[in-house]
């Protein structure tokens, strides 16, 4: 018999911005997808749904790993990945594995348009062309952002 030890790392808990509209919530997120796997992945198998949870932990890690304070935004019904501070500066960041139609694109960016700050923005993803900028916010991808800092 072995027992596992399951580390949960979570952003801080909720309060509002009044600048911006901003609701800031908890989240969960596991910095070992390897138990995940082993109990889940048994269980139900891997969905390509996914990915999208494993990119985001991975974003999330490397943000706390640069010294950001994060947390999960909620602006109306529209939610924010990630809200980062960290000496008086702040970055929201977006994750998606890919940006497919027009429906995704305007999800993804939407959220961020809707912050009224002139704080960075970035969208991460897989896609193979990104670099540029939609609407004033960057649109990278991953390997790109866990080099950038």
């Amino acid at each position: 018999m072995y027992f596992v030890i399951v580390l949960i790392i979570y952003a801080k808990k909720g309060w509002s911005d009044d600048n911006t509209g901003l609701h800031r919530t908890a989240a969960l997120f596991r910095p070992d997808h390897a138990v995940r796997k082993k109990k889940y992945h048994a269980l139900v198998g891997f969905r390509a749904t996914d990915i999208n949870k494993i990119l985001e932990n991975l974003v999330f890690m490397h943000l706390k790993s640069a010294g950001y304070e994060v947390t999960v935004g909620q602006i109306g019904k529209q939610e924010v990945d990630f809200v980062c501070d960290k000496a008086g500066e702040r970055l929201y960041v977006q994750v998606a594995y890919m940006i497919t139609d027009d429906k995704v694109r305007d999800r993804e960016f939407g959220n961020l348009l809707a912050i009224p700050d002139n704080f960075p923005k970035k969208v991460v993803s897989m896609d193979e062309v990104t670099g540029g900028s939609y609407r004033g916010i960057d649109h990278v991808h991953l390997e790109d952002f866990l080099l950038s800092f």
